[in-house]
């Protein structure tokens, strides 16, 4: 499985237009008033690893219309991080008392498009909600890419070129992220190991109009596989497996998904181990609760391993000691006394 890579850019400091006075006598500045980007926020943090944040993200592609859409200034650039400063890959510049848009998105990969607003969607009013459509595929992801989207509302508009700062980006979440916990409640001399876990039945496809009331994910037919392999036990993490004792828990990475109803299922393997011997091996199919997954939220799924449910079949039959007799003294013969 591949591994998460840092996506998206966002700065956490202002990066200032060239500024020249019109009394200067010197050369003009050619970047002065220039269209820039910098102090973007990642919103709705769902405080788990491996997710995009302002100080991981490096970089975003851009939109930016003028008044309405069909009078584009930035279509699918590409604004990079380097050091503290933000740059666009192609020079633009402010006008005034104009209405400027712009849509953020990350990552910069094949696992997403975007279809920006075209012409025919025009508002009558003049406002805009949402910069166009985004195209996710999570199977290309593989369900370890954060997927973050921004968009200017209201409209940026000056009235002056004094003092002109850089465009904010906040951005926001579109997927869920899940987890998978597992508690032991077997016995004291069992060591439990969780292997082979399987997230199935995901949306791999969907698409979302950010231009729409609703914004709700519109997810294709078709689902995506996610083999789970990381566990992780007291912040030790390993390849595959864990074996984690009485009381103690074992933790997955993370995943991302579309957020949609869907019927998920999880599978794994429970070694079961008594010190150094393997006792059994139990294979689990489970299907979790009916949830209504939203965008930018992070859910945690514990089950709890006892010996009622470790053996899908039934359940352990348990150690039991009864007493069938005492038998008598042996009388010993008597021993001289010297």
């Amino acid at each position: 499985m591949k591994k998460i890579f840092p996506i998206a850019a966002i700065a956490l400091s202002a990066m200032a237009a060239g500024c020249s006075s019109d009394n200067d006598n010197g050369p003009k500045d050619p970047t002065r008033d220039a269209i820039s980007f910098a102090n973007p926020y990642v919103a709705n943090s769902i405080n788990q690893r491996e997710v995009a944040t302002k100080a991981n993200v490096t970089e975003f592609k851009v939109w930016g219309f003028v008044n309405q859409p069909d009078s584009y200034v930035f279509s699918d650039n590409t604004v990079t991080k380097t050091g503290n400063e933000w740059t666009v890959d192609r020079l633009e510049y402010w006008y005034l008392n104009q209405k400027y848009y712009f849509t953020g998105l990350a990552p910069i990969d094949e696992s997403v498009t975007f279809t920006p607003l075209d012409a025919s969607a025009i508002a009558t009013d003049g406002t805009y909600t949402g910069g166009g459509t985004i195209n996710f595929n999570n199977r290309v992801a593989e369900g370890e890419e954060d997927l973050i989207y921004a968009f200017t509302n209201p409209a940026i508009t000056h009235t002056s070129l004094e003092n002109i700062q850089p465009v904010g980006m906040t951005f926001n979440h579109m997927l869920s992220q899940v987890t998978f916990q597992f508690k032991n409640e077997v016995s004291k001399a069992t060591i439990l190991e969780i292997g082979n876990l399987t997230l199935k039945t995901t949306p791999s496809e969907g698409s979302i109009d950010m231009a729409s009331a609703e914004k709700a994910w519109t997810v294709k037919e078709g689902d995506v596989p996610f083999d789970i392999v990381d566990i992780d036990t007291e912040n030790t993490k390993t390849t595959g497996s864990k074996q984690f004792a009485e009381t103690e828990l074992a933790g997955s990475e993370p995943v991302f998904i579309i957020p949609a109803s869907a019927e998920y299922t999880i599978t794994f393997n429970v070694i079961v181990r008594n010190g150094s011997q393997i006792m059994d091996t139990y294979t689990h199919t489970v299907s979790l609760p009916p949830v209504e997954f939203e965008k930018g939220n992070s859910y945690r799924f514990t089950a709890t391993l006892n010996p009622q449910n470790l053996n899908p079949e039934h359940e352990l039959e348990p150690i039991k000691f009864t007493v069938e007799t005492v038998n008598n003294w042996i009388q010993n013969p008597d021993m001289p006394i010297n």
